[in-house]
């Protein structure tokens, strides 16, 4: 199991073993969030998906949700472009 150092806890922690979402968001998921942050962002997701009424099937959605995620996990500064 490859470890990371998650942008969410800070830790050196097990990281995914498969990306968990298809593209490079996927790709950087897999490569910067330990397992354990990624198990508690689907609890969390659940709930904002219920709390807002979110259609993920909705592409707008769906890259509301992304936007959530990213800004959960940690990962908003990586995924700007200079």
């Amino acid at each position: 199991m490859p470890t990371v150092i998650c942008s969410r806890c800070g830790q050196e922690a097990p990281g995914l073993e498969e990306s968990p979402l298809p593209g490079r968001l996927g790709e950087l998921v897999k490569a910067n969030v330990c397992v354990d942050c990624w198990q508690e962002w689907l609890g969390v997701q659940v709930r904002v998906i219920n709390h807002y009424g979110l259609n993920v099937i909705d592409p707008e959605h769906r890259k509301y949700l992304y936007g959530i995620m990213k800004e959960f996990l940690g990962l908003e500064e990586k995924t700007q472009t200079p």
